[in-house]
């Protein structure tokens, strides 16, 4: 029974220390992550002033595991692709577990 007890201190250990090596984010993730929670969720039909600047889509991971985390890590990454493109205004289409996409469109300073 004690062999039982240190196989599982050990094991328990060794996943502690997996997680805390986890990955950290770069400078430029972390720039993108805080410009992607500026991004402004609207109504398509406020855009009329705006220029379009395409349409992003992302299918993330199905891992059962996420749990209610794919779609959040989903659109994330949908708001993070349109930050790259310029976006101050985000239009979504559609968001599932796994799969989110939207319109991106850069409006003028106001």
């Amino acid at each position: 029974m004690k062999n039982y007890w240190n196989l599982i201190t050990v094991f328990s250990v060794w996943v502690l220390l997996l997680t805390a090596c986890a990955h950290k984010p770069s400078p430029e993730e972390i720039r993108l992550d805080k410009a992607a929670q500026a991004l402004i969720e609207t109504d398509e039909r406020l855009m009329k002033s705006c220029l379009y600047l395409g349409s992003v889509s992302v299918t993330g991971d199905a891992n059962p595991m996420f749990g209610g985390r794919a779609l959040r890590k989903t659109k994330d990454e949908v708001k993070r692709q349109a930050v790259v493109l310029k976006a101050t205004h985000i239009v979504w289409l559609y968001t599932y577990d796994t799969t989110a996409a939207a319109l991106v469109y850069r409006c003028p300073e106001q």
